[in-house]
């Protein structure tokens, strides 16, 4: 593909921790999977652009988590590592929509925020 002229990748890495990624079923890739694809993109080709994209922000996020993000993305060397606030999936898996009074935080979960698919 760099041949025919690929010159920018952009990888939802998605999170540092292999237990966030299976519980949204992400069972494809993991943690290790994204370091040795982006060294292999840094070694073999360097003139592709290496985006990373990161969800932060979940309900259980904590200021060491957050962090650990970031160490995680310093480590892949990504040439643009962004950090996209989850949000929640529109419809949860009841089929019931949130009312407006209880707001979205007490109706979101991993779950929601991430759909697996079927």
């Amino acid at each position: 593909m760099v041949r025919s002229g690929l010159r920018h990748v952009c990888i939802g890495v998605e999170r540092n921790d292999d237990e966030d990624l299976v519980g949204w079923g992400k069972k494809f890739y993991s943690h290790s999977q994204s370091v040795r694809t982006f060294d292999l993109l840094k070694r073999k080709y360097p003139e592709v652009f290496r985006q990373a994209t990161f969800i932060v922000g979940l309900r259980n996020e904590t200021r060491e988590s957050l962090r650990r993000q970031l160490d995680f993305a310093r480590r892949i060397d990504a040439d643009y590592p962004a950090f996209h606030p989850a949000t929640p999936f529109p419809a949860p898996r009841s089929g019931r929509r949130p009312r407006p009074r209880d707001g979205w935080r007490s109706r979101t979960s991993t779950s929601t925020t991430c759909p697996r698919r079927s």
